[in-house]
């Protein structure tokens, strides 16, 4: 079987808990072969990736030039869309012609809100369901005007913190995922890519029903 090929770029959203060995996770249970490929930078943003003087940049421009990826999962700062939504369509734009070029296709991964009680939301004077909406506008606007998939991670996160708010997505920081939160994030990529829902998929190392109510928001979210 000839292994489904992804490129995640992106930043600590993406890092944390190791995110494409969590995805790769999911494919191996749903019996479907895949190679997850990375490019990661601790709080970057996706026009530092395009910059070919960025060491990091310059290695997502050699990846995509010496391999053939069918998708490329393209993951901006959490606060790009809500400080500087002009740069965040704009380097979208760039990355979409990009990987069109090499012959794969785009994937946005929207992100979250950061958690009630976070600096950031006080400094910013927001809640997580304004921050939620906002991020979520701007990426499903960019899926769009590019008509390129989205996995909304974003919308399923807030959907278990309002709904489930004993399950634990975030990191004691109140901004980056806890295991559970990556795993919610793989959830979401993978019934984007695949067309599938993850309800069904063994997971032994999740907590049954709370892997039930993960792969539902999951699916929710992304199979509508």
């Amino acid at each position: 079987m000839t292994p489904y090929r992804i490129l995640m770029i992106g930043n600590s959203y993406t890092y944390y808990n190791e995110l494409w060995d969590r995805l790769t996770e999911l494919y191996t249970a749903a019996g479907l072969s895949v190679l997850v490929d990375h490019v990661t930078h601790g709080g970057y943003k996706l026009s530092q990736m395009l910059d070919p003087k960025d060491p990091d940049g310059a290695e997502v421009a050699k990846k995509l030039a010496e391999n053939s990826y069918d998708t490329v999962i393209l993951q901006d700062n959490s606060l790009r869309t809500l400080k500087d939504p002009d740069g965040f369509f704009s380097s979208v734009a760039e990355f979409c012609e990009r990987i069109r070029t090499r012959g794969a296709s785009p994937l946005l991964y929207m992100t979250w809100a950061r958690k009630q009680g976070s600096k950031t939301l006080e400094e910013m004077n927001i809640t997580p369901e304004e921050m939620t909406k906002t991020i979520s506008k701007a990426y499903r606007r960019a899926a769009d005007l590019h008509k390129i998939p989205i996995a909304p991670v974003g919308e399923a996160f807030y959907e278990i913190v309002t709904s489930y708010p004993e399950i634990e997505l975030y990191n004691p920081d109140l901004t980056h995922p806890s295991l559970l939160g990556t795993y919610l994030a793989a959830m979401c990529i993978f019934a984007t890519l695949t067309n599938r829902t993850p309800t069904e998929l063994p997971l032994p190392c999740l907590e049954p029903e709370m892997a039930k109510h993960l792969a539902q928001a999951a699916a929710r979210a992304c199979l509508r």
